[in-house]
């Protein structure tokens, strides 16, 4: 399995700028015992759907994509979302909204 950590100090030691992602972001800091919230990352609507069943509910719905630093301002996050439905639409409603970045979801407990 690929160590999200390595990756990312050899990146940076390599002078590379990029910003982490969320996802990445918080597995660097579980390495090192801070506590951050479980996710299930989703490339589609009907995957993210499944990953809050298993999740359980209510979700929050995330947009993920690498340049997307400000999700808010952006309407790619959802909150109180009760049901695999309405994880779906919102899903949707963020793939016909995108103009450009969205590589999928991030779904979390709420």
């Amino acid at each position: 399995m690929k160590n999200v950590n390595d990756d990312i100090i050899r990146k940076i030691k390599a002078g590379h700028k990029e910003p982490l992602t969320e996802f990445d972001a918080k597995r660097f800091l579980a390495r090192f015992d801070i506590p951050v919230i479980d996710e299930v990352i989703a490339d589609t609507p009907d995957e993210a759907a499944a990953a809050a069943k298993t999740i359980g509910f209510p979700v929050v719905l995330k947009g993920r994509g690498r340049g997307l630093l400000h999700k808010t301002e952006l309407g790619l996050v959802r909150t109180g979302l009760g049901s695999a439905e309405a994880v779906a639409e919102a899903a949707l409603e963020m793939q016909n909204s995108d103009s450009g970045g969205l590589e999928g979801f991030l779904v979390q407990a709420q």
